[in-house]
């Protein structure tokens, strides 16, 4: 909720805030480099390519559940498939996100060669579409964040990645630190809030 959000952050900022959202990760990094943002909350792999080409800084990383600093992707089938490692999956579809996508590729990916596992890849553009792939049989996996199909009987887990460091927020070189400042206060007292925790 986008404007819940706005309302949130402008009452305890006291600034003018606008939150947008990108359609994808590309578009994203691409934004980043314009100066059209103040900060950003992106996924790590988004922050570490805004930060190298771009600059910034990053003040604050995003909490999951009861304070979680990391996240994981997993690797998922169907459950009446018969693949019992990540060896199952030489030379078949696995339906990836996109490429900047550090649950639904990169993180599985690396585990896929280091299992010397070669998968026939299709990229879906989201996590959501990865798993359709993958339901409606036209993928053998599917590469998405951990949970993401909690509950779909239909589905189960193969493997699961390495542990991936939760998002940060970051805010862009030149931004004046009074500024950046008032925004990071404002992120730390929504986060003690159970609205601000939802939002």
């Amino acid at each position: 909720d986008r404007a819940a959000l706005e309302r949130a952050l402008q009452e305890a900022s006291g600034m003018t805030v606008r939150v947008v959202s990108a359609p994808n990760s590309q578009a994203a990094t691409t934004r980043a480099g314009t100066g059209r943002f103040d900060a950003a909350i992106l996924p790590l792999f988004d922050y570490l390519f805004c930060q190298q080409e771009h600059g910034g800084q990053a003040r604050l990383q995003l909490l999951r559940g009861d304070g979680q600093r990391t996240y994981r992707g997993e690797v998922l089938v169907r459950a009446a498939d018969g693949a019992t490692d990540l060896k199952g999956l030489a030379g078949k579809r696995v339906a990836f996100v996109d490429r900047y996508s550090t649950s639904g590729f990169l993180f599985p990916a690396a585990l896929l060669a280091e299992n010397a596992v070669r998968p026939d890849s299709v990229f879906t553009g989201t996590h959501k579409t990865a798993l359709a792939e993958l339901q409606a049989g036209r993928a053998d996996a599917a590469a998405t964040f951990a949970g993401a199909a909690a509950g779909d009987a239909s589905l189960r887990v193969l493997a699961r990645t390495e542990p991936i460091p939760n998002e940060p927020v970051f805010f862009r070189n030149g931004l004046d630190a009074a500024t950046r400042q008032k925004m990071v206060l404002a992120l730390l007292q929504l986060g003690q809030t159970e609205t601000g925790r939802k939002l």
